[in-house]
């Protein structure tokens, strides 16, 4: 396993280290370590078919289905939030998940953010299914 983010986490989006996906899927294993009160930790998927090293690459985010409202047509970013079974916040403790992303460009990064409470996380991908870009 090679470790492509391990931060503590705040409000904001913070970006993982850009991966090459060498096969068709990749699946990424996260824990997430909640300290105090219960916490609500969301992650969003990123690809590009750009080099991460050039100052112009571009990433693309995957879209919600479109909704209308009052005429408006809105296709929202899909953000994950990890919960516990029944759609509980995560306990105060250590959590281990995994998730399964298809390969839609050649790179790929996460960004994750706490909303609610504390908490840090670290995100292991295969070392035989992907290569970390410098």
């Amino acid at each position: 396993m090679v470790t492509i983010f391990n931060a503590g986490l705040g409000a904001a989006f913070v970006p993982s280290s850009a991966i090459l996906i060498a096969g068709n899927s990749i699946t990424l294993d996260f824990e997430v370590v909640v300290t105090g009160a219960p916490a609500t930790v969301q992650f969003f998927l990123e690809q590009s078919s750009d080099k991460p090293t050039l100052s112009t690459a571009r990433w693309f985010q995957e879209m919600s289905e479109e909704t209308a409202s009052g005429g408006v047509v809105v296709q929202a970013k899909v953000i994950r939030t990890f919960q516990e079974n029944g759609g509980a916040l995560l306990a105060a403790g250590t959590h281990r998940m995994s998730t399964q992303f298809i390969r839609k460009h050649r790179f790929a990064r996460i960004q994750m953010r706490v909303t609610v409470g504390a908490a840090s996380a670290r995100v292991d991908a295969p070392l035989d299914s992907i290569l970390l870009v410098p």
